[in-house]
């Protein structure tokens, strides 16, 4: 897989403390994007799926979750959805940034081994610090529950 960097700790990312991985290779391009580095697919560097299990490891017992962000991790499912799983398996929570509508994901993947997805582009227009981990209003949180249906929170 292809990441763009990762952040060992980070309250600002996901509910409560999180490890952040970024994605590489994003088709948004969403206008004044935080990330616009993380467009290009073959940017970034090189990694496997052990290598990033290696860099949260440490952080086990200190980090509730983890939280993929980019890019969009959508574009690289399969990997982050492997390290989503063994982070459910550590106990972890885990938090999926995509410029994709949940619907659009369910409809192509399995997403039980995520508990928070945060959907939908940046819209610049729509920018706010009102909603708790989105920059814009058009953007959705949504929380798996226990019967595995999602729920939008605010």
């Amino acid at each position: 897989m292809r990441i763009a960097g990762f952040r060992p700790t980070s309250l600002f990312d996901g509910v409560g403390i999180n490890a952040v991985v970024f994605t590489q290779g994003c088709p948004h391009h969403c206008v004044n994007c935080q990330n616009p580095s993380t467009w290009n697919p073959d940017g970034g560097k090189e990694v496997s799926v052990e290598d990033v299990e290696k860099m949260i490891e440490p952080y086990l017992g200190f980090i509730n979750g983890v939280t993929f962000s980019g890019g969009d991790p959508a574009m690289q499912f399969n990997a982050v959805d492997e390290i989503a799983a063994w982070a459910k398996n550590h106990g972890l929570t885990t938090t999926m940034y995509t410029g994709y509508i949940i619907d659009e994901l369910l409809d192509s993947y399995d997403l039980s081994n995520f508990d928070y997805i945060i959907d939908d582009v940046y819209v610049d227009g729509q920018h706010t610090t009102e909603l708790p981990f989105r920059g814009s209003l058009n953007q959705g949180m949504f929380k798996r529950m226990d019967d595995g249906l999602w729920e939008a929170i605010d």
